[in-house]
């Protein structure tokens, strides 16, 4: 694995990094939106987690499992639900940009035109769209950048022989597990991985091992003292059902580099499982001259792996958070791909031009497959979002003024994506400064009735749920019907 001198590594103005920050930034920003959406950006919710997140503030927050996460969602909810959202489009490019860095740090030589065509590729997931509007995705992000960056601190302080910077990382790493335990494999890997090829002190080895310690500390502390569901849980049709059967294991990982069971990301998972075995094949073939792909990939399957033991809870957009090592696996096999080929050094300029053209084609193939999975699941939030906006609309007709605490709304034709389904209604009463009661009507035979109960049962009495559509013996002060033209 070539890694980068001291020298290089030396402080100077990163002008690379910010230009290459700034085209990670673009292209996000174009695939998330324009390219997919009519709607400018915004902070409307969507899924019940938004409308907590959304709400959430030092009041109510818990601190139990992910306290890093939760707090920084409960300071960001505090300033606004804009802060919060825009903090997740942010740490979205911040993440890929970081993934970059492990691999511009490898000594791979590249151009600028290397991190657009990166950008286009990674950002044309379909699953993109979601990062630009879904609160929840916060927890693995930032989780996420800790780690990646505690890798790259640990890799420099491997190379330099640096003791303060084994220190970083292992602050990083731990702070990483604190927001949230997918990335504690990463950087175990990545540990084993640097041991293995960088020549470094046995003093750097044991310190930096503190950090797994640490971060496996955390990780347990977690497990076995908040009792979460979502660290696993033993019932086989629970949602967080563990399993390490070698066999479900190997399915959910399939699932995974497949598309996640997701209809927008069939086309998609097909140019996953191609560029992840091409970067296996062949990083196995030319194995001397590939351990910056096959340290790639290798991260990339490690975050997975923690997803691969909970085989009833494959989400498609999970794939965000390992598809841009895979695609940067896949193009340092390129790269290494080239320069074997091409190996007389009066020859490495067509290396370049070769390399080149194919990750441009790699780039515009990737970019036309995944439009219309990125455009359905645009055009599905564009859909769930104005639906909400009017649902909120209608609700800021109704000033502060004309409620009181005890006034009881009572609402015909909720769904699930309004305030009151699995969510206890601090978004309206903390966000939207209602203070009223609500009832909300649901049929009998829904199959939203148990959301909207639970909703009720998280609202300490704010939120009550009738099967009656006359509401009987429910006094309100006020009917809302939300598919009604007007209140």
């Amino acid at each position: 694995m070539q890694i980068m001198s001291e020298e290089k590594m030396g402080s100077k103005f990163p002008f690379k990094e910010i230009v290459v920050f700034a085209i990670l930034l673009l292209v996000f920003y174009v695939a998330a939106y324009p390219s997919v959406s009519s709607m400018a950006p915004n902070s409307i919710p969507v899924h019940h987690d938004d409308y907590s997140n959304y709400s959430m503030s030092f009041s109510n927050v818990s601190i139990g499992i992910r306290p890093l996460s939760t707090l920084l969602i409960a300071v960001l909810a505090t300033v606004s639900p804009d802060a919060l959202i825009w903090t997740n489009r942010f740490l979205s490019v911040l993440y890929v940009f970081l993934c970059w860095q492990l691999f511009a740090g490898a000594g791979k030589k590249w151009s600028i035109a290397m991190p657009l065509l990166v950008a286009i590729v990674v950002f044309s997931s379909p699953i993109v769209v979601e990062y630009a509007r879904y609160t929840g995705m916060a927890t693995h992000l930032l989780s996420g950048c800790l780690g990646i960056a505690a890798a790259l601190a640990l890799r420099r302080s491997f190379v330099i022989n640096s003791a303060s910077y084994v220190w970083v990382a292992n602050v990083l790493i731990t702070m990483s597990v604190l927001a949230k335990e997918d990335f504690l494999l990463l950087y175990i890997f990545s540990y084993a991985f640097f041991c293995f090829y960088l020549n470094t002190s046995l003093r750097m080895k044991i310190t930096g091992g503190v950090g797994i310690i640490l971060a496996a500390g955390a990780f347990l502390a977690f497990k076995f003292l908040s009792a979460s569901e979502f660290l696993g849980a033993v019932g086989q049709n629970s949602t967080y059902f563990l399993s390490v059967a070698p066999s479900s294991i190997a399915r959910t990982y399939f699932a995974y580099l497949s598309g996640g069971s997701h209809p927008a990301t069939q086309s998609h998972g097909l140019i996953v499982l191609f560029s992840c075995s091409i970067a296996a094949v062949c990083g196995l073939a030319w194995m001397r001259r590939s351990m910056t792909a096959l340290y790639l990939l290798g991260c990339g399957l490690a975050v997975i792996a923690p997803y691969s033991l909970l085989p009833n809870h494959v989400n498609s957009y999970y794939e965000f958070i390992w598809w841009p090592f895979i695609v940067l696996a896949f193009f340092s096999e390129i790269l290494t791909i080239g320069e074997s080929v091409f190996q007389a050094k009066e020859k490495l300029i067509w290396s370049g031009y070769c390399t080149t053209g194919v990750l441009v084609l790699v780039a515009i193939t990737a970019g036309s497959v995944d439009m219309s999975g990125r455009r359905s699941i645009g055009q599905w939030y564009d859909s769930v979002q104005r639906s909400n906006g009017e649902v909120l609309t209608k609700l800021r007709t109704m000033t502060a003024s004309e409620l009181s605490s005890s006034d009881n709304i009572c609402v015909l034709n909720a769904d699930s994506f309004s305030p009151w389904y699995m969510h206890g209604g601090n978004y309206l009463s903390r966000v939207m400064l209602f203070p009223n009661k609500w009832t909300v009507y649901v049929p009998e035979n829904s199959d939203l009735l148990p959301g909207f109960k639970l909703g009720a049962d998280m609202s300490a009495g704010r939120i009550s749920v009738t099967e009656k559509s006359d509401f009987a013996g429910t006094h309100c002060a006020r009917f809302l019907d939300l598919k009604a033209k007007q209140i």
